[in-house]
């Protein structure tokens, strides 16, 4: 499957603490998303589990969100949708919002994907986003429903941390992949994706595809994408599920982007190119940190 163009190696820094064998791309070590318990339970009998927000950021600079330019740290007081405090580059909890696409640069549907906010099944309280497409028919050719959001870059070769919690309505899909989330370079152009399909999760880079090795959790997961965005062999793609201290997938060397350029966007929402078996996904909590 070819994910829609334009629809991991960062690890937490490791200077001073013994044994620690993870390649040093500046981001500051980070801390795993504690889940508490929630009675919070969806029409569907899903179980959301209450995890604090991830509002420390590491130390950021160089990088543009849309048009401002950010200098030194990315801790000062920005508000996420819901009015709190995002130490991000940029935060989604859906929780205030009216439309599931405030705050984001834009949205994207297809082929009867719809997008919308889920108030009864989410992780922090008030909402989640829902993304949803349905069984294909033989006339369309692409089925999605997802959110993206740009940014710019002031460096060759960016990184990017994307973070979120996630709910699949199985832990398989029907055909070859579904994209869950995406991070690229360039808007119209192949970047580092999670996937899930016929034999669980996936990463996909351009010209690869990596086996993760497991079903999607059943339940509410929390995933964690690090990425080095290059078009040569110097990109690397670290990915993390629920244990934020060891990765589950890490591929060094590898080109993880297509194109250079200013523009890095993040996809959040479901997106396939072949004939769709019909799915659903929330997404809560999200964070993008670039530098």
């Amino acid at each position: 499957m070819a994910p829609r163009a334009g629809a991991a190696c960062f690890v937490a820094l490791c200077a001073g603490l013994p044994g620690c064998s993870y390649p040093d791309v500046g981001f500051a070590p980070g801390d795993a998303s504690g889940a508490e318990t929630s009675t919070d339970t969806s029409s569907e009998g899903n179980t959301g589990s209450d995890a604090l927000d991830a509002n420390d950021s590491p130390s950021l600079d160089g990088s543009v969100d849309g048009d401002a330019v950010i200098d030194g740290a990315l801790d000062s007081d920005v508000s996420s949708d819901s009015g709190t405090v995002c130490k991000h580059t940029f935060c989604a909890d859906f929780d205030s919002v009216t439309a599931p696409e405030d705050g984001w640069t834009g949205s994207f549907t297809v082929g009867g994907g719809a997008l919308s906010l889920d108030k009864l099944t989410f992780v922090s309280a008030g909402a989640s986003l829902r993304s949803q497409v349905p069984i294909g028919t033989s006339t369309d050719i692409e089925w999605g429903a997802d959110l993206n959001k740009n940014f710019t870059t002031l460096t060759a070769t960016p990184t990017a941390r994307a973070e979120m919690d996630i709910l699949t309505g199985s832990a398989s899909y029907g055909g070859t992949g579904i994209v869950l989330m995406k991070i690229s370079r360039g808007g119209s152009a192949k970047g580092v994706d999670l996937s899930v399909g016929s034999t669980g999760l996936a990463v996909n880079i351009p010209g690869n595809t990596f086996a993760v090795g497991r079903g999607a959790p059943l339940g509410w997961f929390h995933v964690r994408l690090d990425v080095v965005l290059s078009d040569a062999t110097s990109g690397t793609v670290q990915l993390y599920i629920d244990d934020m201290t060891k990765p589950v997938l890490e591929k060094i060397g590898v080109a993880t982007a297509t194109v250079t350029g200013s523009e890095v966007r993040l996809i959040v929402g479901l997106y396939t190119d072949e004939k769709s078996t019909g799915f659903k996904a929330n997404f809560d909590n999200v964070t993008f940190d670039l530098k």
